[in-house]
């Protein structure tokens, strides 16, 4: 069934079972991200929960309020998991998880793309590799942020789904296109939340 799910049923599939493994954060945060130059490193994210306060010493307590818990996330390569649905560099990204896990880090953050998890045809999802992911994950009781990704990428190579670009050659209008007139072929315009141009469906 999860194999086959849409994007907000995936979502929502994690969050839950996050939940009920008891280790979801539900209290307002603010996120810090420090973005990775190369694809096959990994990022920094720090996460600052209003749930979790942090220790001060006695002599700073009396003087100011307890400072928020700092929870930080890193973030996966890119290209985790590759076009065709696999881990890429799987040995890596484990050796790195349990790296990351003996360094007290708090989780992950997990890049999913468009046109990797709905390629071949509107409606038809495969997360595979990503489930792959998230067990990694698991088994070493990190946290884990998912990143939504409903666009291309020149580095690594990520195209949009490839139904998607099918549609793209008949009407162009679907991707985004600058005040000069430029066309983007790896965005799709803001209009395709609202206007069924997608085969009769919006995005």
């Amino acid at each position: 069934m999860i194999l086959g799910c849409s994007f907000k049923e995936f979502e929502y599939y994690l969050y839950v079972k996050s939940c009920y493994s008891k280790r979801c954060n539900l209290g307002k945060s603010q996120n810090l991200v420090c973005p990775s130059r190369s694809t096959l490193g990994f990022s920094l994210k720090t996460s600052a929960s209003a749930n979790s306060p942090a220790v001060v010493s006695e002599k700073a307590s009396r003087t100011t309020k307890p400072i928020d818990d700092v929870n930080l996330y890193v973030g996966l390569p890119l290209d985790t998991v590759s076009n065709s649905n696999t881990i890429n560099h799987a040995r890596a990204i484990a050796a790195g998880l349990k790296a990351l896990k003996l360094l007290g880090v708090d989780g992950v953050e997990l890049p999913v793309w468009w046109g990797i998890a709905e390629k071949e045809a509107m409606g038809k999802y495969d997360w595979t590799g990503y489930l792959a992911v998230v067990e990694m994950v698991e088994k070493l009781d990190l946290k884990l942020h998912i990143s939504l990704c409903f666009h291309a990428s020149a580095e690594p190579q990520i195209p949009l789904p490839q139904w998607v670009s099918q549609i793209g050659e008949s009407e162009p209008s679907i991707y985004f296109t600058d005040r000069s007139g430029k066309q983007y072929k790896d965005c799709l315009s803001l209009g395709v939340d609202n206007l069924p141009v997608l085969d009769g469906k919006i995005t």
